[in-house]
């Protein structure tokens, strides 16, 4: 986080840069002082500070890390993770979800990273470890109809018609009929139905006389 309080990435070149510190010095709360830093555009789409001289770096002592700021730090990590995710890039969107949830790991924020990382996860096609973050995100508190459709969306990609109409069902008890949940309920249930009578057809083949 920058002194105006933006997040920005800084990406550092080892076979540039002789720094005078490590990584392992990096850690939340440290302060880095760059002189004259340059921002610049990356391949990824994402702006952030290309840093290859070491004598223009200095790691300043940490930052107390009260409650107050740690929340701040998460909140603006979920806030990077969301411009990320809204321009498609959902490897760096699932990156910051992710930092955000190791400063803050309980809370409003956690959950809602949590939710946000299986959305990730669906883009990216990962809707195993996107029903996985889901269930995290109940663990913490997150609304229940949201994870209930998102798990859902999930189950009947991975072709689990039974559960995926299981969560849709409540979800929809908790949200009072949200349209994009009884929407993926419906699909659901055709599909399952398609299913049934894919596997009924093949049982009257393989008994024809």
């Amino acid at each position: 986080m920058d002194c105006e309080g933006v997040c920005r990435a800084v990406f550092f070149y080892p076979e540039q840069l002789d720094a005078p510190f490590t990584y392992d010095m990096l850690r939340i709360g440290v302060a880095l002082e760059i002189r004259s830093p340059r921002l610049h555009r990356f391949l990824d789409g994402q702006d952030g500070i290309r840093q290859e001289q070491a004598e223009a770096v200095r790691v300043e002592g940490k930052e107390e890390l009260t409650p107050a700021v740690l929340a701040s730090y998460a909140t603006s990590l979920k806030g990077l993770g969301n411009a990320h995710f809204q321009s498609g890039r959902y490897e760096a969107a699932t990156s910051a979800y992710q930092l955000s949830i190791e400063v803050m790991t309980s809370g409003s924020t956690a959950a809602a990273c949590c939710l946000n990382l299986a959305a990730c996860a669906q883009k990216l096609g990962k809707h195993e470890q996107a029903v996985a973050e889901c269930r995290k995100a109940v663990r913490l508190g997150a609304d229940e109809a949201k994870t209930g459709y998102r798990m859902g969306v999930s189950y009947r990609a991975l072709g689990d018609y039974a559960n995926a109409e299981e969560v849709l069902q409540r979800a929809s008890k908790l949200s009072r009929g949200d349209a994009c949940v009884e929407k993926a309920l419906a699909a659901v249930r055709r599909d399952a139905a398609g299913k049934r009578a894919r596997e009924a057809q093949m049982w009257r083949g393989m008994l024809a006389p």
